[in-house]
């Protein structure tokens, strides 16, 4: 975790998905910090990606060459 107990990350809706770039609006669909496995995760490293991605990371989906999540 962080060196200062005070911080709090901000909430991952707030972030771009880290994977495909999807912004999160209202209504659609949410977002999560997890690991390289697709398991939530509150650890430093862990990435804020939305809900497919995540599905997709569990799934083990293959990544290109630039790190993100090959779809089809």
């Amino acid at each position: 975790m962080s060196a200062d107990p005070d911080f709090q990350r901000p909430h991952p809706n707030t972030s771009r998905c880290s994977d495909c770039g999807h912004v999160w609006f209202e209504g659609e669909r949410r977002h999560h910090y997890v690991d390289e496995t697709g398991e939530v995760s509150e650890q430093d490293g862990a990435e804020a990606v939305c809900l497919l991605c995540m599905q997709k990371r569990r799934r083990g989906a293959p990544r290109t060459t630039e790190g993100e999540v090959k779809y089809w």
